[in-house]
């Protein structure tokens, strides 16, 4: 199924409206066959292996409000990869991928959130050689388009329910699939990022 593709992305009470990001562009993105808000879905995260000195080995995910690790439940991945859960998200990881190839993880989550708003997953990469991608910087609208973005998705409302979110005077349409977008790098502390973008 094509799902459309934009960078809606959001944190702390802001939602930004980036442009649109193709898969050239994106290095981390979601896609989410049901983004209706309290509804059961199937979400596929790819993180592209952006390495050209080790594969990854494992790929960790910080859920946002409103998901927990218990809802999620590892469908499809690499061979032998098992899901793991954290104090806030969860870990995927096994055995080294080879080199340049991506890891793609299918979970089905039991439920969404109950009430239409933009999930942000800050997602960290880990190749075997010790490197760390990290996709954790949730766009605003100060900065729609930073170096780093995190990959997030927008919930449409319910049947019969709003078709939007007002946000810090920002409207988002939650009416469509919606795929999206990218990730980046970043510091140790989940709250910083600086770095490199490849050749680790």
């Amino acid at each position: 199924r094509m799902l459309s593709r934009i960078a809606v992305v959001g944190a702390a009470g802001v939602v930004a409206l980036a442009a649109m990001a193709g898969p050239a562009s994106a290095h981390t993105w979601i896609e989410i066959d049901n983004p209706q808000a309290g509804a059961a879905a199937t979400m596929v995260l790819t993180a592209d292996a952006e390495s050209d000195a080790a594969g990854i080995t494992s790929v960790r995910v910080v859920l946002p409000d409103g998901l927990t690790a218990a809802q999620c439940t590892l469908t499809n991945g690499p061979t032998g990869w098992r899901l793991d859960p954290t104090g806030d998200g969860f870990t995927a990881s096994g055995a080294a991928l080879p080199t340049f190839t991506d890891a793609t993880l299918t979970l089905r989550i039991a439920q969404l959130p109950p009430t239409p708003t933009v999930l942000v997953f800050k997602t960290l990469v880990t190749y075997a050689n010790g490197a760390v991608d990290r996709w954790i910087v949730p766009p605003t609208a100060q900065e729609p388009d930073p170096a780093h973005p995190a990959p997030a998705v927008s919930l449409r409302a319910p049947a019969g329910g709003i078709d939007h979110v007002d946000v810090a005077g920002l409207r988002l349409e939650a009416h469509r699939p919606q795929r999206l977008g990218r990730g980046g790098l970043g510091h140790e502390d989940l709250r910083q990022h600086h770095g490199p973008g490849r050749g680790h």
